[in-house]
């Protein structure tokens, strides 16, 4: 998942889910029950690669208009060497969005047990039920 945060909290891009595989053998009517709020991509190994970030900029950064002028943005990302130290990445696991995340997960495995005691749930359900 890739998201993007911007003050004032009005949201101007939809998180980017990367599911792992092709997406070439998703049927369209999965597709199609995704949710709008968000943009699904497929990547090999469920990984913002370079592709992947190319895509990100020039179909969701870049978009005109969203920013007003085109000095009126910044963008920071995890490059930055002390960014991604070992102390950072333990404080960062602790941001409120994995705890929600966390939280909605179990209350769908408490409401529905076999959904996922049966195996009955297949892929492409849990890829619908992620994106919502």
């Amino acid at each position: 998942m890739q998201l993007t945060i911007f003050t004032g909290g009005k949201p101007r891009i939809k998180p980017l889910l990367i599911f792992k595989g092709t997406g070439q053998q998703i049927p369209d009517r999965e597709k199609r029950q995704y949710d709008p709020r968000v943009v699904v991509e497929f990547q090999e190994n469920a990984w913002c690669n370079a592709e992947m970030m190319v895509f990100w900029l020039r179909n969701m950064w870049k978009k005109p208009k969203m920013f007003g002028q085109p000095h009126d943005r910044l963008l920071i990302y995890d490059a930055h060497r002390a960014q991604i130290t070992e102390r950072v990445k333990t404080i960062l696991k602790q941001f409120e969005f994995k705890k929600h995340v966390d939280r909605l997960a179990r209350e769908h495995l408490s409401a529905n047990p076999e959904h996922f005691t049966t195996g009955k749930v297949t892929t492409g359900e849990q890829r619908m039920l992620f994106t919502k």
